[in-house]
Order: structure tokens, then C-alpha cells, then sequence
């Protein structure tokens, strides 16, 4: 950690200077503005959200529940075909209603979810686990969309492809330590309680929960930052293009 922090802090130093030249890997002039580094942000927590789940789910399944993979496949199915679905209807109503009453309910929707995963346990009925995950899937759909556009809309021209890489950069960086952080906090605590005597699918049902806890806790960040983020004014400088 140590050595990685140290790397970024040189990484944003070289780039601070090379922006000056316009030579920059990542400007980071792009956090400028406000309303993209609360889009980028929040979905840096809808991405630690996203990863954890698709990660502690199916471990919950199949080493607690005890259904096969394939039958957790199938689980998990309806939830991302309804995210993919929705892509473009959220989209219309981004154009129509703008960014708050999209990111607030599905922010909740989110929080709601995760808070309710920390309950599960070996007699959670899997139906139960299915609206979950098609509930979270929702939620997380709301925010995706009105996210990309609202982040990248309140960039100047020169700075979009910029302010994309760093977007899709913050989502990789996001996802894979919300998983690194979910696992850990499963492991340790599902060791601890292994110790404690309890038996190991009780115990790792126990470290599922502190788990999927971690997450509730983050996900409560996206709601104060859903009321913060604006749909930004139409940009005179997309005038003419496609």
C-alpha cells in the first residue's frame, strides 16, 4: 500500500507538470469541476458496490446456501439483464428529469439492499436473494447512466477524453478494491469467528454478513452525494457535433 501510494503521488505530480504543456497522460484539470469529481465519486461507490456484490453472492450461495453454480448463474441472470435493459430507458428519463430523481431512489435502492444482505444466512429463502439482486441491479442502473452523462457533460471539449479515461480508471481501481475490502473483511472475520468455535458454514454465513456490512456502510456515502450532483447546462461546445 505504502509503495502504491508513493507511485501515485509521483504519477500525479508528472502530471500536474505536463498539463502545463498540455502533454499530460491524465490532465487531471478535469477535477476542476465539482460536479465531475462528485460523478466520479459516486461512481467509484456504485463500482465498490457492483464488484462486492457479484463477488460475496455467489460464495453465499454456494458455500452457505449450497446451490451449484449453475443454478447461481441463473440467480444472478434476471439482475443483469434487467441493468443491461434499462441502459436506454434511463437514459430518456435522464433527458427528460435530469439527475436527482434518478441517483436519489436508486442510491437508496442500493443502501437498502446492501443493508439488507447483512441478514442473510443459511435459512434466507433464495427468492429473497433473487429480488435482492434484481433490487440492487435496479438501483445501481439508475445511477450508471445519468453518471457518465452528467460527469463527462461538465467537462470543456479538450478535457472529455480525459475526463473519460479517468472515469473508466476510477471504475477499474473502484470495483477491484471493493472487492479486495469485502473479501478481506469476510476472511477475517469469518477466521474469527472459526475460532470462536462456531462451525464453518456459520462462520463464513458470519463473515458474508460483515462483508456485505462494509458495503452498506459505503453505499450510505452515494446518498449524500446523489443530492450534490446536477445535470449540467447544454454545452455550446457540442453544438454541430453527431
Amino acid at each position: 500500500i505504502a509503495i502504491g501510494l508513493v507511485a501515485m503521488a509521483i504519477f500525479v505530480a508528472r502530471q500536474l507538470t505536463l498539463q502545463k504543456q498540455d502533454r499530460a497522460l491524465l490532465d487531471l484539470r478535469t477535477f476542476g469541476s465539482l460536479n465531475y469529481t462528485l460523478s466520479v465519486m459516486m461512481m467509484a461507490v456504485a463500482m465498490m458496490a457492483l464488484f462486492g456484490t457479484v463477488i460475496l453472492l455467489p460464495i453465499y450461495t454456494q458455500n452457505v446456501v449450497g446451490i451449484d453454480t449453475l443454478q447461481t448463474g441463473l440467480l444472478l441472470l434476471p439482475g443483469s439483464l434487467l441493468m443491461g435493459v434499462m441502459g436506454p430507458i434511463v437514459g430518456r428519463l435522464y433527458d427528460r428529469y435530469g439527475t436527482t430523481p434518478l441517483l436519489v431512489p436508486g442510491t437508496i435502492l442500493v443502501a437498502t439492499v446492501m443493508w439488507l444482505l447483512t441478514l442473510v444466512d443459511q435459512n434466507t429463502p433464495i427468492w429473497g436473494i433473487l429480488a435482492g439482486h434484481v433490487t440492487i441491479s435496479v438501483g445501481l442502473a439508475l445511477m450508471f447512466t445519468p453518471l457518465f452523462t452528467a460527469s463527462l457533460s461538465s467537462l470543456p471539449m479538450q478535457l472529455y477524453s480525459h475526463g473519460s479515461a479517468i472515469l473508466g480508471s476510477a471504475q477499474q481501481v473502484a470495483g477491484a478494491a471493493g472487492v479486495a475490502l469485502l473479501v478481506a473483511v469476510m476472511t477475517l472475520q469469518s477466521e474469527a469467528l472459526g475460532r470462536a468455535g462456531l462451525a464453518p458454514v456459520d462462520a463464513l454465513g458470519g463473515g458474508i454478513q460483515a462483508g456485505f456490512m462494509c458495503g452498506a456502510v459505503i453505499s450510505l456515502i452515494a446518498i449524500v452525494l446523489a443530492f450534490l450532483v446536477k445535470k449540467p447546462p447544454a454545452n455550446p461546445e457540442m453544438a454541430g457535433m453527431g
